[in-house]
């Protein structure tokens, strides 16, 4: 069988030989009481030929007990990246709790962006137990691995499925607080430039944007909502035609950063200003308000940085109950870029 750093066979190894699911061979090592008796029996045999010690009762360890944490991210240098790690070491340090930090290269492209096997394998001779992602998945294995060995673990800003522990700003929150704003501002002709729909992150955006126009009674032209994908380029383009309508959107939520500015940029060109003939928001902007556009500050919705460190250092340390996804809101910072529309005799339409 297939053998991790320690020289025991993988618990998939294991699994294989069994005929059972690396879950059920984890629950068996940690002594779960939702394994049949036969498949427990056998199980069993398997890891302790294999060298483990399985627990007979229940695990008593209490997860995420210890003092060091690891953090695993891809790029450390990226923008997000490096403000989550940030307020991640800030929360550790106030709680007096170490971190030890890996930059790895992810496996699985855009379908899982995994850390690697590697990674697990060293993982094991830290001993940190509790880890913490940075907008990387666990994988079926590493997942049974962490519950194998009594590691709590939380993904910080990913974590798409149910039924595992990930603290994240819901795209459809940010959807839906972004069309809330400008419906409050007096708009009812609200555009959206999401990425691609066949992006999940994306189409909830989306969803939660046309969710908050059917609680306004507000209906939506089918062209008002624009999927493509996340580049000023393509922004500028979907702005051009959204304006060019017949009945042109006063109002315009953007995806990204990278996006709204280059619906800004197409709304100057047109020789329009914002946000007097055209309010933007953007529903992904960064905390600090450093982006550059051409015009006034954006109005954006930011994610509360120490408010998803806090949540993924309560679950990591069983200060909170881990339950699938947890959902911080978003934070709306308003700008200079969204404002009441203009009345129809002020609009040169």
């Amino acid at each position: 069988m297939a053998q991790s750093a320690s020289g025991l066979p993988t618990l998939g190894a294991v699994a294989r030989v069994a005929g059972v699911s690396i879950s059920t061979v984890s629950k068996v090592l940690n002594g779960r009481s939702d394994v049949s008796p036969s498949t427990r029996t056998r199980v069993s045999e398997l890891l302790s030929r294999a060298g483990y010690c399985v627990v007979r009762g229940q695990n008593t360890r209490r997860r995420g007990s210890g003092r060091l944490v690891e953090v695993v991210a891809n790029r450390l240098d990226g923008a997000l990246t490096s403000r989550l790690l940030r307020v991640v070491c800030l929360e550790a340090y106030h709680r007096r709790v170490g971190v030890v930090v890996t930059d790895v290269e992810p496996e699985g492209g855009r379908a899982g962006r995994c850390p690697p096997a590697r990674w697990l394998d060293a993982l094991s001779y830290r001993g940190a137990d509790a880890v913490i992602s940075l907008l990387l998945e666990f994988s079926e294995t590493q997942r049974a691995y962490f519950e194998a060995h009594a590691i709590a673990a939380c993904m910080l800003e990913a974590g798409l499925r149910g039924g595992e522990c990930a603290v994240r700003v819901d795209e459809r929150a940010r959807g839906r607080d972004a069309v809330r704003h400008l419906l409050e501002l007096g708009h009812t002709r609200v555009a959206v430039v999401a990425g691609p729909a066949r992006t999940p992150v994306q189409t909830r955006l989306a969803e939660g944007c046309r969710e908050a126009l059917r609680a306004a009674g507000v209906r939506t032209a089918a062209e008002y909502v624009v999927h493509a994908p996340l580049t000023a380029d393509n922004a500028r383009r979907a702005t051009r035609e959204l304006l060019a309508l017949d009945t042109p959107p006063t109002a315009i939520a953007f995806a990204s950063e990278q996006t709204a500015f280059g619906g800004c940029a197409a709304i100057s060109a047109l020789g329009l200003r914002v946000p007097r003939d055209v309010s933007v928001i953007c529903c992904d902007g960064p905390p600090d308000g450093s982006m550059v556009t051409p015009g006034p500050p954006l109005t954006t919705l930011t994610r509360p940085l120490g408010e998803l460190a806090r949540a993924a250092m309560d679950l990591v340390s069983g200060e909170r109950q881990a339950a699938g996804v947890f959902n911080v809101p978003p934070k709306l910072v308003v700008r200079g870029s969204t404002a009441a529309p203009r009345r129809p005799d002020q609009c040169r339409r």
